[in-house]
């Protein structure tokens, strides 16, 4: 059973028209329970990144996430970004990238080194067609696109090459860090978790947090932050992953808030316990910054065809099935 619901995107000139059937209530299901029951029910009700809703539970309740569930969240957040180069990272020709090795990546988290070395020898054969370390050492996309000859590669030089590298362009405007006090205060008014702002709406995600990095800099200079910047900023995060994997150290915080962030975004658990139990629970993903009403995504999909729509979202990623509907 689909208990997150889905996103009707109607497609228009001046922007897109976003109805999202997300259930944001899902959080009151944890009202009531003993605190150490939640992070690992979490998983089993949001069938997306369930490692990185373990670790904001663990961090909302007790304060601490342990060196072990970094690992795998971080793994995650690799595997994620895999899974949607898999899908459709590839141009007439291209065989399946091998999806085993991507599937196993969370189990084997627990041991850290093992994990990492695994992620890097998957990136350099199959993705990046170097060693992880030499692809976030460049600063222009072009001498990778031509020597690489890989599926991620021939598609994002496709992109490059065919006009569609600055679609959906659009001026940033990336989720800050958040004051705690004020965050908290927010997250127990009506109707912030459904459509979040903070000074306007926000972006989170890949490109928000990579967007500093020379290899994304030089593609939004060139394009703008479009299509094939957001594709690279998730190449430069993915490339990242296996050392965060070894540096993984516990995390440790005041409870009644645990941020995380996912490959989709940033995700905030807050909670409140009395006497043992919870009685307050409220859950922000990523996709309600992303996907608002008025926020990126519907005023990166204006005046794009269906197909060019379809790419944009899966590019922003929102955590839930999506239906596209021309104007």
């Amino acid at each position: 059973m689909n208990t997150e619901g889905r996103l009707i995107i109607e497609l228009g000139r001046d922007r897109a028209n976003i109805v999202s059937g997300r259930r944001t209530d899902l959080a009151r299901l944890m009202i009531g329970r003993d605190p150490g029951e939640v992070p690992d029910l979490l998983p089993r009700l949001f069938a997306l990144c369930g490692e990185a809703h373990r670790s904001a539970a663990k961090l909302a309740l007790s304060g601490r996430c342990g060196e072990g569930q970094m690992c795998r969240t971080a793994a995650e957040t690799a595997r994620e970004h895999l899974l949607r180069i898999l899908m459709g990272w590839r141009v007439a020709g291209d065989a399946p990238l091998p999806a085993a090795p991507v599937m196993a990546l969370v189990g084997t988290a627990h041991a850290g080194d093992e994990a990492a070395r695994v992620l890097e020898q998957y990136l350099r054969t199959h993705i990046l067609g170097c060693m992880p370390e030499a692809f976030l050492r460049l600063t222009d996309i072009h001498g990778w696109l031509e020597g690489a000859n890989l599926p991620p590669a021939r598609f994002l030089r496709r992109i490059a090459s065919g006009g569609r590298a600055g679609l959906g362009v659009v001026k940033p405007a990336f989720l800050p860090d958040l004051p705690t006090g004020d965050l908290v205060r927010r997250m127990d008014t009506p109707g912030f978790i459904a459509r979040p702002e903070w000074d306007g709406p926000r972006e989170t995600g890949p490109l928000a947090r990579c967007h500093a990095h020379p290899l994304v800099t030089s593609v939004i200079a060139e394009y703008g932050a479009g299509l094939l910047a957001r594709l690279v900023a998730r190449l430069v995060e993915l490339a990242g992953i296996p050392e965060e994997i070894r540096a993984a150290r516990p995390v440790t915080g005041a409870p009644g808030m645990g941020v995380v962030e996912t490959a989709r975004g940033r995700l905030i658990h807050a909670a409140n316990v009395r006497n043992g139990k919870i009685t307050g629970y409220t859950i922000l993903a990523p996709t309600e910054w992303n996907f608002h009403p008025e926020g990126v995504a519907a005023r990166a999909l204006a005046g794009l065809d269906i197909s060019d729509a379809g790419a944009m979202v899966e590019a922003i990623d929102p955590c839930v099935d999506f239906e596209l509907r021309a104007a």
